[in-house]
């Protein structure tokens, strides 16, 4: 599992759930680009003393991710973008990126963006190898927030491999984490919209994409519209995840 320093923080706090979906490649390939969109879900009720996380990952040894956490305990919340954005400061989006050292090295974050309620947040990963690093962004061209785009780079410098191989991307890992002790004020559905990941090369994407799975004894996982763009390239229309007690 992957930790943010405010989710290392939270464990003081109490009780975890998590729910996950993830696609698995073979040893001889990796996956070096993903693209969604975040609807961002509605306010909680009541102000959780969290983090709660949804996000979309590569593991094991890297990862980038968009991340949205509810405040006080946000990462955006301490240098964000928008200080003053005009809605309630509920949600936020962080790009992340956590090395392989990173329990010595740090977590390796942009700057947040507050967003909010209904916002649909467009998030790109991508590994350029003529660069040698990720490069992560995401946007909200006609949500609320201003400015409207955060971006972050990290260099191949930061992995234990040089590349987007040297298993560092075989997974991808669609999560929720909810930390503290209000998980059960999780009572609304959060989707992902037009999911597409990309692998280097067209080895067993097929059988990993169509074995698809997801884990968890807190929520439903719940995929919908699979086709391949190609030999390389998986697609859904969404992904949702749903708390049991909604």
């Amino acid at each position: 599992m992957l930790l943010t320093v405010p989710t290392l923080l939270a464990f003081l706090l109490g009780f975890v759930q998590a729910v996950s979906w993830s696609i698995v490649l073979p040893e001889n390939n990796t996956w070096v680009e993903q693209q969604l969109i975040v609807a961002v879900p509605p306010y909680p009720n009541e102000d959780i003393f969290g983090p709660w996380i949804f996000s979309a990952c590569f593991f094991p040894s890297n990862s980038c991710r968009p991340s949205y956490c509810p405040n006080p305990y946000t990462v955006g919340e301490v240098n964000p973008a928008n200080p003053s954005p005009g809605f309630p400061q509920k949600w936020a989006v962080n790009l992340m990126a956590i090395p392989w050292n990173y329990t010595s090295g740090g977590v390796i974050q942009s700057q947040g963006l507050w967003v909010a309620e209904g916002d649909k947040i467009s998030s790109r990963s991508t590994w350029e190898a003529d660069q040698h690093e990720w490069m992560q962004r995401a946007k909200d061209p006609n949500g609320k927030m201003s400015p409207h785009e955060v971006e972050l780079t990290s260099p191949a410098s930061n992995w234990k491999g040089d590349g987007a191989g040297d298993d560092n991307t075989h997974q991808v890992v669609c999560e929720s984490q909810l930390y503290g002790d209000q998980t059960s004020y999780w009572n609304f559905p959060v989707t992902f919209i037009g999911m597409i990941f990309r692998a280097a090369n067209s080895n067993g994407v097929a059988t990993a994409c169509r074995s698809a799975s997801s884990t968890g004894v807190d929520g439903d996982v719940t995929a919908e519209g699979f086709r391949m763009p190609d030999a390389q390239s998986c697609y859904w229309d969404t992904l949702t995840f749903t708390p049991w007690r909604e």
